[in-house]
């Protein structure tokens, strides 16, 4: 190994125990650990990432005086290795994506398993008990509190809907969650990549949030997700695992044309020079609200794939390069 990369993945290794001890105090800076490896594996290779990925865990490890504190680090590198071959491969941006949000999902397995091992638990089944558990310290406070007896039903009533809802949709909340790590970590990466000369890393974008376009093909998604909901209006014996499914790829598919509607909003917008902070309201209120609106504005984001209100003529998709 090079002299150069060996420094490197000295001061690089030092970086990811440094953001280890910091991921300890904030989950947003968890989420950021790859992004060193990341660096590393684009400028000297897979197997210089892999080798320091292994000796940060280790150092992390007698740091912390935590096994599973290298145990974490390991798996983490999974995701900072698959974007570092992934840049280094050229891949466009909604390769890295899906690299980047496949590896992001084989992690939180991982985790899972691990953690499930060693502490003979599921946290997932167990971070639902804990909010289970909340939900009835709060009708007991609520009860203390001389709230009437039907308010406290209508209560535990709702909070009990919350909870089933919150249930169903752990897998759409783990892609989203996926979905936000892989984005931070190319958004630091080209940062880093712009503001520092030596690193010559030309990290994929997508282009401006006005001009954002899915492909046409998406929108069958959208189409036959809406179909296959209606299935239990006909078949009224199909199992929760049905309707797990089809609630979670629905809300994605809205969202996802939600996201494309507000972008040809956002397009007239800039056209007409409209004031930034309405542009703001009603992204959040288009974001939070939900409601028959929220519908129509995906609605016209999905029928934007097919009829192009913008005319951008093709150009500009986000699975582009």
């Amino acid at each position: 190994m090079k002299t150069r990369s060996l420094t490197e993945g000295a001061m690089l290794t030092t970086l990811m125990v440094g953001l280890t001890y910091l991921s300890m105090y904030s989950v947003f800076v968890s989420m950021l650990i790859p992004v060193p490896l990341i660096l590393l594996v684009v400028r000297h290779g897979l197997r210089t990432g892999v080798l320091v990925a292994v000796v940060a865990a280790f150092v992390s490890s007698l740091v912390f005086s935590s096994p599973l504190m290298a145990v974490n680090l390991l798996i983490t590198g999974i995701l900072g290795v698959s974007l570092g071959m992934g840049l280094r491969e050229k891949f466009n941006f909604a390769q890295l994506l899906a690299a980047g949000v496949i590896a992001s999902l084989v992690t939180f397995g991982l985790r899972i398993g691990v953690y499930s091992i060693l502490f003979g638990t599921n946290l997932v089944s167990m971070g639902l008990e804990a909010m289970e558990a909340s939900v009835g310290q709060w009708s007991s406070i609520y009860e203390t509190f001389g709230v009437p007896d039907d308010m406290l039903v209508e209560l535990e009533s709702m909070t009990a809907v919350l909870t089933e809802s919150v249930r169903m949709l752990i897998p759409l909340g783990i892609l989203l969650s996926a979905l936000l790590q892989t984005y931070a970590n190319l958004f630091f990466v080209r940062l880093l990549a712009k503001r520092i000369r030596d690193i010559h890393i030309d990290v994929p974008w997508v282009p401006p949030f006005a001009r954002w376009r899915w492909p046409w093909y998406a929108a069958w998604g959208f189409i036959v997700v809406r179909v296959l909901s209606l299935v239990p209006v006909f078949f009224p014996s199909v199992e929760e695992v049905w309707y797990t499914v089809m609630m979670n790829l629905d809300l994605f598919f809205i969202y996802l044309f939600l996201l494309q509607g507000i972008a040809i909003g956002w397009f007239f917008f800039d056209k007409y020079n409209v004031a930034k902070i309405l542009r703001g309201v009603m992204v959040v209120l288009l974001l939070t609200g939900g409601g028959p609106f929220t519908l129509v504005v995906a609605l016209a984001g999905m029928l934007d794939t097919w009829f192009d209100f913008r005319k951008l003529h093709g150009k500009y998709e986000v699975t582009e390069g």
